[in-house]
């Protein structure tokens, strides 16, 4: 499908799981397909909140939880936002990094 062409990068994922003594716990890694694009992009959440995000990821696959550590290009960032988009030739993740 035309998304996979496009998904040319490689990141690593570690799913956020919640907090256990007091300390965020993850996941083990999971590597993925993707496409980074970084920059500066507005993130709002339903509360009207503002953050200024790093990067715009593209991937397929199961739902990022926020506050999920992803690695590309050497560079770790944090999950803000993971919402599912069609497009590209089959729905899609577009994951908000911090």
């Amino acid at each position: 499908m035309l998304i996979d062409f496009l998904l040319r990068q490689k990141c690593g994922i570690r799913p956020w799981l919640g907090i256990a003594d007091g300390t965020d716990q993850y996941g083990p890694e999971e590597e993925r397909a993707c496409r980074l694009q970084e920059g500066r992009y507005l993130q709002q959440d339903g509360k009207a909140d503002t953050a200024v995000a790093k990067a715009l990821m593209f991937c397929t696959g199961a739902d990022i939880p926020e506050r999920s550590r992803v690695t590309c290009g050497g560079r770790e960032y944090i999950v803000l936002a993971c919402r599912r988009a069609q497009g590209w030739g089959q729905a899609h993740l577009e994951v908000t990094l911090a």
